[in-house]
């Protein structure tokens, strides 16, 4: 049903146009505010809103009444606006929110998202409703409550504590999302916060690390939102990395060598210029001009001069001390080791970074740049190559090493003493993650306080556990949030 509304600008703009008695007729007809009082209700908000998806808008309308605020539907008559429906009380005296947002099919319809709020001599009390449209007929399809104390000390004990570290906003609530991607909005209630408790040398430090959301989903059959159960939402995702180096990154000995044998080819066709005899690797350049070239004659032997007499002198043969070739030193080959640095932040726990230096690595780093500067919470570091457990027992394993944040101070982890961290360090835990897959391995979470912004987080080796035969230290993966 295609609704109008009668308002002062347009009643005013056809006065203007028309004749006295077409004036008189058109300021006659009922417009939406007294089509509402007739039905007793007070106008207090209205929107134009395709419930539909036919391309033409209806009025929808918040009224009041002796029950607080209402959701009509209002549309037109011969006679003017007329109200075609009106919905239960929302339970609300004030309105926080009343939009129209598209969530359901077709795509080009619109649902009503109305918020209201009131208090009670102890709560404060919010609540949400959508309505959508089915068959010309409004209908409530979802609605949620969230009732919170007026005192501070009447709120959940997590709110009132201070010294919680916290990476988002964990207070109760709702918002909509696609959360499956398929065009239909899921509504998500946030209902508890997840704090993690990690023992430091000064007491426990408590990390609120995301909340506990339920999930509704729309059924169809039920022209209606349905809970479908829980679901963690972390405040720490991943942020996006641009680029990894490090001091070193060792290569297996046999690509080495392949790697090492095509840098040299390329060089050497580089370095070789065209038509020139005895080049190594570069195209001899052919044309037509080369082609029916006349020999020339060869020179003529210069005559041999008369043989000298022989000297009565007894002749001395000269000797000279021979001396050794210098051995030729084997051409030092540039090898691009960035692929194999980047094995540390590839998201893949079958490969990782492997420094090459003699001893168990003290002092090398690898360093990952983020794609813009952004608040560090926390640095994942999967340490060893866990990819086999064979694997993992032929490498060192990293037990402390420094964490940086763009050059500033490092701060010292020692996984031999999780209790003890210094700034910006202020926490960091082995056994939070667990790896089905993997038992042998280890994630270290490092936290930070999430205050202080970085585009570059580096990793240095200070001492390991020792495995396997080659002394070599393995990070599989590290991720930065």
């Amino acid at each position: 049903m295609r609704c109008v509304r009668v308002g002062l600008v347009l009643v005013t703009t056809l006065w203007l146009a028309a004749t006295p008695a077409e004036a008189q007729a058109k300021s006659s007809r009922r417009t939406t505010a007294e089509a509402l009082k007739q039905k007793g209700l007070q106008m207090v908000k209205f929107i134009d809103v395709d419930m539909d998806g036919d391309g033409r808008k209806e009025l929808m309308v918040v009224g009041r009444d002796k029950d607080g605020l209402r959701l009509v539907l209002v549309g037109e008559n011969p006679e003017g606006a007329v109200v075609v429906q009106v919905l239960p009380p929302a339970q609300g005296k004030e309105i926080a929110s009343f939009v129209g947002q598209a969530m359901l099919p077709p795509a080009t319809s619109q649902q009503v998202v109305l918020e209201v709020y009131d208090e009670t001599p102890d709560e404060k009390v919010k609540r949400v409703r959508v309505y959508a449209a089915n068959q010309g007929v409004l209908r409530e399809v979802f609605t949620s409550v969230i009732n919170r104390g007026k005192k501070a000390g009447d709120r959940p004990e997590w709110e009132r504590d201070a010294s919680i570290i916290q990476y988002g906003d964990a207070r109760p609530g709702w918002y909509f999302e696609d959360v499956e991607e398929d065009g239909l909005t899921e509504v998500v209630v946030r209902k508890r916060p997840q704090i993690v408790t990690i023992d430091g040398k000064d007491g426990p430090v408590k990390l609120l690390t995301g909340v506990r959301e339920q999930l509704w989903r729309w059924d169809d059959a039920n022209f209606a939102y349905q809970e479908r159960g829980e679901r963690l939402s972390e405040f720490l995702p991943a942020q996006d990395i641009a680029d990894v180096t490090a001091s070193s990154a060792w290569i297996e000995p046999n690509e080495l060598k392949e790697l090492k044998a095509n840098a040299l080819n390329d060089a050497l066709m580089k370095d070789s210029k065209p038509g020139k005899e005895g080049a190594m690797g570069g195209e001899f350049d052919f044309g037509l001009e080369d082609l029916d070239v006349p020999t020339p004659p060869k020179p003529a032997k210069p005559a041999k001069p008369a043989k000298a007499a022989k000297s009565r002198k007894p002749k001395v043969e000269a000797t000279e001390p021979k001396v050794a070739e210098p051995a030729v030193p084997e051409p030092e080959i540039d090898i691009d080791r960035t692929p194999f640095m980047r094995f540390a932040a590839d998201r893949n726990l079958s490969t990782g970074w492997i420094e090459d230096v003699a001893g168990p690595g003290k002092g090398e780093w690898v360093e990952f740049e983020l794609e813009e500067a952004a608040p560090v919470k926390m640095v994942r570091v999967v340490s060893g190559c866990v990819d086999t457990k064979q694997s993992f027992a032929a490498h060192n394993v990293p037990e402390s090493f420094a964490i940086r944040l763009d050059n500033g101070s490092d701060g010292v982890v020692d996984r031999r003493e999780p209790e003890l961290f210094d700034k910006p360090v202020v926490a960091f835990a082995d056994n939070l993650v667990k790896l089905k897959d993997r038992p042998w391995a280890k994630t270290t979470l490092i936290f930070f306080d999430g205050k202080r912004e970085a585009k570059k987080v580096r990793i240095t080796l200070d001492k390991v556990i020792k495995q396997g035969k080659g002394d070599l230290t393995c990070i599989s993966e590290v991720s930065i949030h």
